[in-house]
């Protein structure tokens, strides 16, 4: 017996009863009060999951979406299959997101797409480096300019997933017309909807007025683990591309 729960709500309704009215054991009258009891646990569940509501960190379902809306209006949404667990904290990490500086831009990147992101400034010695300080040629430090103040390039990798699952390709020995996993696809296929436009947008949202952003998209990590696919043996090259 749970508090609330159908048991609970008839032995409170029994409590309040005269105890010589009725026999201990009485099922005509646990039958008639029982449905009482069945409302009123209804009634409860719906008062709990109401009060979970009330807080973002315990919101669930279509009141965390209502949250989003509430706050950032139609430019932070639930992606497809995205937990709850998952999208309260990306709520949670945009109402409190740093902004405008390098160290909000890069973190918004990095939380939107799940990888590391890089940003480089050529207006800035700590990222050019110097002769006799971090500079080596072809090893440290890099070219830097006068000339391209308030700019950062910025380096991002999308996420993994950000796809068509269970499909092949052109080339590939797994496909091919009416048979393998192959077919003509369009964008609503895409799982984990992170796009290119989403890295963009969050960038334009998080930099200051006047600093001139160039975001430079790479692909994701290569996940050479299929033997005979990813990698072929005696063909393929060790060590990384």
């Amino acid at each position: 017996m749970a508090t609330g729960d159908t048991n609970n709500m008839l032995a409170r309704l029994k409590a309040v009863l005269p105890a010589r009215w009725f026999p201990d054991t009485s099922p005509i009258l646990d039958a008639l009060l029982s449905g009482f009891a069945s409302a009123a646990s209804w009634v409860y569940g719906l008062i709990q999951y109401a009060k979970l509501q009330t807080r973002i960190a315990t919101a669930t379902d279509g009141f965390l979406d209502l949250a989003a809306y509430d706050f950032f209006g139609r430019r932070i949404k639930r992606r497809k299959s995205q937990t709850d667990i998952s999208f309260r904290r990306t709520i949670q990490d945009e109402v409190l997101r740093e902004r405008v500086t390098r160290p909000g831009v890069q973190k918004a990147v990095a939380d939107l797409t799940d990888n590391k992101v890089t940003i480089f400034e050529a207006f800035n010695p700590h990222d050019t480096g110097g002769w006799g300080v971090m500079f080596a040629f072809n090893m440290a430090g890099a070219w830097g300019s006068n000339t391209l103040p308030y700019t950062m390039f910025i380096t991002a990798v999308q996420p993994q997933g950000a796809g068509i699952p269970n499909i092949s390709g052109f080339n590939s020995p797994q496909s091919g017309w009416g048979a393998g996993m192959f077919y003509l696809a369009d964008l609503s296929g895409v799982t984990g909807e992170v796009t290119n436009q989403d890295i963009y947008d969050t960038v334009e949202a998080s930099r200051a007025a006047g600093v001139t952003c160039w975001v430079n998209i790479a692909p994701p990590p290569r996940n050479a683990s299929r033997l005979g696919v990813d990698f072929i043996l005696g063909s393929s090259v060790l060590g990384s591309p």
